[in-house]
C-alpha cells in the first residue's frame, strides 16, 4: 500500500508540482487516498526516480582505471594494433575476460579495470577509433551491451553509452 502511494504522490509531484515542503500547493483539488487521509495531510518526498549521480555509468567512469602490469599476457584470444603502430589491445578470456593495453614505445602493459569490467562479462567490436581511442562492447546480454572508448594515451574513459546488437 504504501508502494502504491509513493508512485502516486511521485506522479502527482510531476504532473502539478510540490512546495519545497514536500507538500501538493493548497490549491489544488482534494484528492482521498482511500484511507480516509487527503494528500494535504500526507509529506511527499519529492526525489527524482533516477539520477545520474546515482547511475551504473557514473560509479563506472570514478572507478575506471588504466593499472600497470609486469607483462602482457601470455596468451590472447584477439590483439588490435592501432594505425599508428605505438599501441596493441591484448583480449584475453582465460579463464576471466580481461583487456590489456601494450604500449610499444615505452615498453609498459596496462590492465583495463573498472566495477564492471571485472572479467565476468567478454568484449564485442574492439576496434580503434583512433590513433589513440580504442573503442569495444562490454556485452552485459545477448543482444545488449555497453561501448566504451578509451583514450589510451590520455588514460581516460571518454565515452560510455548503451548499445544495443542485432
Amino acid at each position: 500500500m504504501v508502494k502504491n502511494i509513493t508512485i502516486i504522490l511521485t506522479i502527482l509531484c510531476l504532473t502539478v508540482g510540490c512546495l519545497s515542503d514536500n507538500r501538493l500547493p493548497a490549491s489544488e483539488p482534494n484528492v482521498s487516498l482511500g484511507n480516509g487521509a487527503s494528500l494535504d495531510e500526507v509529506s511527499i518526498t519529492a526525489t527524482p526516480l533516477i539520477t545520474f549521480q546515482d547511475s551504473i555509468f557514473e560509479q563506472e567512469v570514478g572507478s575506471f582505471q588504466m593499472t600497470l602490469v609486469d607483462e602482457p599476457p601470455s596468451s590472447a584470444d584477439e590483439i588490435v594494433v592501432n594505425t599508428n603502430g605505438d599501441f596493441q589491445i591484448y583480449v584475453s578470456c582465460n579463464p576471466l575476460c580481461s583487456m590489456f593495453v601494450q604500449d610499444l614505445k615505452a615498453d609498459r602493459t596496462y590492465i583495463l579495470t573498472s566495477s564492471q569490467l571485472d572479467g565476468r562479462r567478454g568484449f564485442r567490436n574492439v576496434e580503434w577509433v583512433d590513433g589513440h581511442k580504442v573503442g569495444f562492447v562490454l556485452v552485459t546480454q545477448p543482444n545488449y551491451g555497453v561501448r566504451y572508448v578509451v583514450d589510451v594515451q590520455k588514460q581516460q574513459l571518454v565515452e560510455l553509452s548503451p548499445v544495443q546488437e542485432n
